[in-house]
C-alpha cells in the first residue's frame, strides 16, 4: 500500500537528482516538473481517498455479509427524524457521523440518536471548507470540540470519527491519532448531495452494491431517505445483516 510515509523520501531525491541532472543539462526542465506534478497528483489522490489509509489507515470493510448504513453532517430537523423515524419501523441500527455546532443546536436529535441504539461519530465541530488545510492544533481542537459537545448533550463519549469531505493531511491525520478516535471511510460512495433524481440515484446504488459493507450518506440530504428505504429493502432480500459501525468496526 503506498502511503505518505513510504512515498515521501524518494519522492524527495527523485526531485533533487532531477533538478541536479536538470541544472547541469543533462536533461530537459521538463523532468523535474514532472517529478513534482506526479507527487502532487499522489497527494491529492491520498488527501481525498480515504479509504487508501494514504496519511492514516481508516476502518473501510466491515464483516462479510453484513452492511453499515452510516450517515454524515447531521443532524438536522425533519430529514434526520424522517431517516430515524423509517430506521425504527424497520428495526434497523445505523452510524450517525455528527457535526458538533448541529448537536447543540439540535441536542433532541442526538439524544434521539442514542437512545434509540444507534452510534454517534465525530465529524469535527463545524466542518469547516479548511478542514484539509488546518494546522494540527486548530485540526485536533475541532474533533475534541466535537467529542465535548456530543458527550455534554448525550452523556456519551464518542470513539468514532469520520472526517470531513473524507479529506486528511499530514497534520490532520496527527490530529486525528492524538484524538485517540477510530477513523472511518466506506466502500461504497453515494454521491447523494450530488442526487438531482432520487430514482436515478436509487439505481445507480443499488447496482453498485454488489459486495459493499460501509455506505456513505448525507442525512440532512432529501434523497437520502428513500435511498435508505431502498437499500433496506434490497439488504433483507439478499439476507444481509444490517449493523452498526463499532469499535474496531466490526459486528461479530
Amino acid at each position: 500500500m503506498l502511503t505518505h510515509r513510504i512515498t515521501f523520501w524518494p519522492f524527495m531525491f527523485v526531485h533533487l537528482i532531477a533538478i541536479a541532472c536538470w541544472t547541469l543539462g543533462y536533461i530537459g526542465g521538463w523532468v523535474p516538473i514532472l517529478s513534482v506534478v506526479l507527487h502532487l497528483a499522489l497527494l491529492t489522490y491520498g488527501s481525498l481517498t480515504p479509504d487508501a489509509g494514504f496519511f492514516i489507515p481508516h476502518s473501510v470493510n466491515l464483516e462479510k455479509g453484513t452492511l453499515a448504513l452510516t450517515y454524515d453532517d447531521g443532524p438536522v430537523p425533519t430529514h434526520t427524524e424522517a431517516i430515524l423515524d423509517l430506521l425504527k419501523s424497520e428495526g434497523v441500527k445505523a452510524t450517525f457521523f455528527c457535526i458538533g455546532d448541529r448537536v447543540l443546536k439540535h441536542p433532541e436529535l442526538a439524544k434521539r440518536i442514542v437512545a434509540e441504539g444507534h452510534v454517534l461519530g465525530v465529524h469535527t465541530q463545524g466542518h469547516s471548507w479548511r478542514w484539509g488545510f488546518m494546522g494540527k492544533r486548530e485540526a485536533l481542537s475541532e474533533i475534541e470540540r466535537c467529542v465535548e459537545s456530543i458527550r455534554s448533550v448525550t452523556g456519551k463519549t464518542p470513539k468514532l470519527f469520520r472526517p470531513p469531505f473524507g479529506a486528511t493531511s499530514p497534520n490532520t491525520a496527527y490530529a486525528i491519532h492524538k484524538s485517540g478516535l477510530i477513523p472511518v471511510a466506506w466502500d461504497l460512495r453515494t454521491f447523494d448531495t450530488n442526487a438531482k433524481e432520487p430514482s436515478r440515484l436509487i439505481e445507480k446504488c443499488l447496482a453498485r452494491m454488489g459486495s459493499a459493507t460501509n455506505i456513505l450518506m448525507h442525512d440532512p440530504v432529501p434523497a437520502a431517505l428513500l435511498l435508505t428505504k431502498a437499500l433496506i429493502q434490497r439488504a433483507k432480500e439478499r439476507g444481509t445483516r444490517l449493523v452498526t459501525v463499532d469499535p474496531p468496526a466490526t459486528n461479530k
